[in-house]
C-alpha cells in the first residue's frame, strides 16, 4: 500500500510541475524519462552487434 501511495504522491508532483511547463522535470519524477532511456538502450546496443557481425 505505501508503494501505491508513494507513487500516487510522484505523479502528482509531476502533474504540478508540469503544469508550471517544467516538462523535463515532470517526466523524470514520473519515471517516465528512465522508462524511455531504457527502451532505448538496448536497441542501440543491438544494432552496435548487428553491424559487427556483418
Amino acid at each position: 500500500m505505501q508503494k501505491l501511495i508513494k507513487a500516487f504522491e510522484n505523479i502528482m508532483v509531476a502533474v504540478t510541475f508540469a503544469e508550471a511547463g517544467e516538462y523535463d522535470e515532470a517526466r523524470k519524477i514520473s519515471g517516465q524519462a528512465h522508462e524511455e532511456e531504457a527502451a532505448t538502450i538496448p536497441v542501440t546496443t543491438d544494432m552496435r552487434a548487428a553491424k559487427k557481425a556483418s
